[in-house]
Order: C-alpha cells, then sequence, then structure tokens
C-alpha cells in the first residue's frame, strides 16, 4: 500500500503541474 502510494502521489503532481502549464 505505502509503495503504491509513492509511485502514484509524485504521477498525481506531475499531472497537476502539466494542468498548470497548459492553463497558463
Amino acid at each position: 500500500m505505502v509503495c503504491h502510494d509513492v509511485v502514484l502521489a509524485p504521477t498525481i503532481f506531475m499531472g497537476f503541474l502539466l494542468t498548470l502549464v497548459q492553463a497558463s
């Protein structure tokens, strides 16, 4: 569970950053 969160968290964070870049 923890290992899955460690991999999933950065993926969601990167997706969030990409969304901000597209909105800019």
